[in-house]
């Protein structure tokens, strides 16, 4: 699991984790060593992350709890912006999109979401 996983589990009503990854495909032009795979799994989650943060960003309760995640999502964020990752995202987004709703729509009818 990545850091900003981690670091966000409780602030993301989405599964990071324990996602079963057994469908997720990657585009053809993918290699191990791109420098954009790391971001595959955390990129979503960090932008959902700088959306709420930004939304409660006058609320010092939050901030004071999820502060170094908000910070962390954005500069994962940026990262992910200056390596130019994203059309490689794009890309592998596109290929499991119908995956992920499918998980996220048995994930609401077993409860779990």
């Amino acid at each position: 699991m990545s850091k900003i996983a981690k670091t966000l589990s409780q602030l993301t009503p989405f599964p990071v984790a324990s996602q079963d990854k057994s469908n997720v495909r990657m585009p053809v032009n993918s290699h191990e060593n791109n420098p954009c795979n790391k971001y595959k799994d955390s990129v979503g989650v960090a932008v959902h992350n700088i959306n709420e943060c930004s939304k409660k960003k006058h609320n010092y309760r939050f901030l004071q709890q999820y502060g170094a995640a908000c910070s962390d999502s954005q500069e994962l964020y940026n990262a992910f912006l200056s390596q130019n990752c994203g059309s490689p995202w794009c890309d592998y987004a596109a290929m499991n999109y119908n995956s992920w709703q499918q998980m996220y729509k048995d994930g609401c009818r077993k409860g779990r979401l």
